[in-house]
């Protein structure tokens, strides 16, 4: 019996170069017998609304796109208590989570790991309710990620992000955060945090591959920079932080199952990429074992 696949595609996600392998992609899924179900996201038809639509009873259920149509399709998946296998075909500017994962950009090699079918189970986090595949952030950066603009993000990719957020050390500000988890509590004044479940971020400006780092292990990474006292401080952090150095005085990074945050300004936040508007209170849960990921071929 044929295996039914749903892909939902994003036709504009990065410079558009996976569009024109398309033929080819269903061509590979057509040959090994699946019955395909193909649906183009829209602005007012994006893909959580694809997969509530057409997601149930199929076996795969396959994104082309970026980080942020990922971030859609699986929060769709989740909402609606679906389970099947993913695919990951990563067309977008920077494809943090893809890299991160080490899935290939290429779209023909992504197809055929696709029709193997090997993959692996991954945690995702919950953000006051928001669903993120890989990150949660707020402070020094974070902005560059939606306010860059998409046609300098599609010409220069991970650049573009250095460029616009190099814009931003001119005028670092801090924001004080209370944050608890079920062993610690912080409280201080930071420049960026991020809540994680990834191996990396910004591109790979921020690499914890080497940091311990499980993505099934029901926790989530949590990264605070503090605010510097001088220049010279700023300058030795963002220099650690590209060095991987997180056990520096600069640095709190630990791992939770929940957290809460307390601020008293409405810090914003950038969910998987995309904005997302702070609140006074948050709490933030990992779901264990959310999802089931297609990964690349297994080594004969």
């Amino acid at each position: 019996m044929s295996k039914k696949i749903l892909i939902v595609m994003n036709p504009v996600a990065g410079v558009k170069k996976t569009n024109k392998y398309l033929t080819e992609i269903l061509s590979i899924f057509s040959e090994n017998d699946f019955d395909i179900k193909i649906q183009m996201t829209t602005p007012t038809f994006g893909a959580d609304k694809i997969v509530e639509k057409y997601g149930k009873g199929k076996d795969i259920i396959v994104c082309i796109g970026g980080d942020g149509t990922f971030n859609e399709m699986v929060s769709g998946l989740i909402n609606n208590n679906l389970h099947p296998k993913i695919g990951y075909i990563p067309s977008g500017s920077t494809n943090d989570f893809a890299n991160g994962m080490k899935l290939t950009t290429n779209p023909i090699t992504a197809a055929n790991n696709i029709i193997e079918e090997n993959s692996t189970v991954l945690d995702v986090g919950n953000f006051n309710g928001r669903i993120f595949t890989y990150t949660a952030s707020f402070g020094i950066f974070t902005k560059t990620s939606y306010n860059t603009p998409r046609d300098l993000k599609n010409t220069l990719g991970y650049l573009a992000y250095v460029l616009e957020g190099s814009k931003e050390l001119s005028s670092i500000k801090s924001f004080h955060i209370k944050l608890k988890t079920e062993n610690k509590e912080y409280e201080g004044d930071y420049i960026f945090g991020a809540v994680c479940n990834s191996m990396r971020l910004g591109g790979g400006f921020v690499n914890f591959k080497n940091s311990g780092v499980d993505m099934n292990d029901g926790l989530l990474e949590i990264l605070l920079i503090k605010f510097p006292k001088n220049a010279a401080e700023a300058t030795q952090a963002l220099f650690e932080l590209r060095q991987s150095r997180f056990t520096s005085k600069h640095f709190e990074f630990f791992s939770a199952s929940e957290i809460t945050i307390e601020t008293e300004d409405n810090i914003d936040w950038t969910i998987d990429g995309e904005y997302q508007k702070g609140d006074n209170n948050i709490n933030i849960t990992c779901i264990n074992n959310a999802i089931n990921i297609i990964t690349k071929k297994k080594d004969k």
